[in-house]
């Protein structure tokens, strides 16, 4: 398949669907954020390295034998 075979994205569909996108992120997020608050700066700071530290591990292409 080429490049000027693939369909462009509707930006319609995604302005319209914003709203409801906003609103599943919102409520998603909510648990996170109350835990958070719950921690010390010290905590955050680990559990946030902690976060990144993951992300970058799943990122990795690790190769199965």
């Amino acid at each position: 398949m080429t490049v000027s075979a693939v369909k462009p994205i509707s930006w319609s569909f995604v302005t319209a669907q914003r709203p409801v996108v906003e609103k599943w992120l919102d409520g998603s997020a909510a648990p996170l954020a109350r835990v958070l608050a719950k921690l010390q700066p010290a905590e955050c700071a680990a559990f946030l390295k902690a976060m990144d530290l993951l992300e970058a591990e799943l990122e990795v292409d690790h190769e199965v034998p």
